[in-house]
């Protein structure tokens, strides 16, 4: 993929060409281009969220492109041969780890040429894929739940501290002459980010304490790092749903865990948790962990915060 300024280079080439420009300066301004061509390389990430997160430590001096379309759920994400294709030839891939997305994994050693391969929560301190109760109940029917949860990124102090210096590690090896300007990037991203967590601090502390349902598993991380008790999960599995007996469970546990409402993730279908919420009485609130596509790192983590302080009013 080419950048605006190669871009903007070729078209000045097709406009000497028209207007009858001698072969020499046609020849200076391609050679021209691909000297630019050749000081951008490719970035990659599985999902959009860890998109403008590299975006911004980039910082321009490489192209950072996402593979799951905007749009898509990364749940029913099928990575079609088109992703080895994508990935020939690039330096760098993010992505989620612990099982989350490791086709990507996969097409980035498919490729030719592929890139270096990094995993965004290999070091973070994982929590449980889910919490006890529908741990509980996924033994009892011999299903191996996931060793961990994989949505760390909904977590803005993990990003922070964690994914942001990693992201700048990789970037600075793959491109060392402008590794200082990678982490001076880094740097400051890491700043908003800390101020981003704290004003989530801040507007959900109010609400610390108040035991919700997980539709799924994804936020986890984020309501432990806002003191939001996570009792149950409604979809341990998004290809599994919930038996009668287990929503009936789900509907006792929640009841006498005083639950106050469930956070319904976009993305999955809703029926079941409309179900426990009517048995319960309680509202459900729409939670997003992968965004629209079209929204950066900070308004899709200030929308979900906004989302559940307004719910839990």
């Amino acid at each position: 993929m080419k950048n605006a300024f190669i871009f903007f280079i070729l078209c000045l080439l097709i406009i000497m060409a028209v207007a009858g420009c001698g072969d020499k300066k046609k020849a200076e301004a391609l050679e021209m281009a691909q000297a630019m061509e050749d000081d951008v390389y490719s970035v990659f990430v599985s999902i959009s969220p860890l998109l403008s997160i590299a975006d911004s430590i980039a910082g321009g001096r490489a192209v950072v492109q996402v593979l799951v379309p905007p749009g898509e759920n990364p749940l029913e994400y099928e990575s079609p041969p088109a992703d080895v294709a994508k990935l020939a030839n690039s330096a760098v891939l993010f992505y989620v780890g612990m099982g989350f997305d490791d086709w990507a994994a996969q097409a980035a050693l498919d490729a030719e040429d592929g890139p270096r391969i990094y995993d965004v929560s290999g070091i973070v301190p994982k929590l449980p894929a889910l919490p006890d109760e529908p741990l509980r109940r996924l033994r009892e029917k011999d299903l191996m739940p996931a060793t961990g949860n994989p949505y760390v990124w909904l977590d803005p102090n993990i990003v922070a501290d964690i994914i942001v210096p990693l992201m700048a590690r990789a970037l600075a090896s793959a491109d060392p002459p402008n590794s200082d300007f990678y982490m001076a990037n880094a740097k400051r991203l890491q700043g908003r980010l800390k101020t981003l967590a704290e004003e989530a601090r801040e507007r959900l502390e109010p609400h610390a304490s108040k035991p919700v349902v997980l539709h799924h598993g994804a936020f986890a991380y984020f309501c432990r790092r806002y003191k939001i008790p996570a009792m149950d999960a409604i979809v341990p599995f998004v290809a599994i749903e919930p038996t009668d007996e287990d929503l009936a469970e789900i509907v006792e546990f929640s009841r006498k865990s005083g639950a106050v409402a469930i956070l319904s993730e976009r993305g999955i279908a809703p029926e079941t948790a409309d179900f426990v919420a009517q048995s319960l009485g309680i509202p459900l609130i729409e939670v997003d962990p992968f965004g629209t596509g079209d929204e950066d790192y900070f308004e899709l983590i200030h929308r979900n915060v906004n989302s559940i302080a307004l719910g839990l009013e």
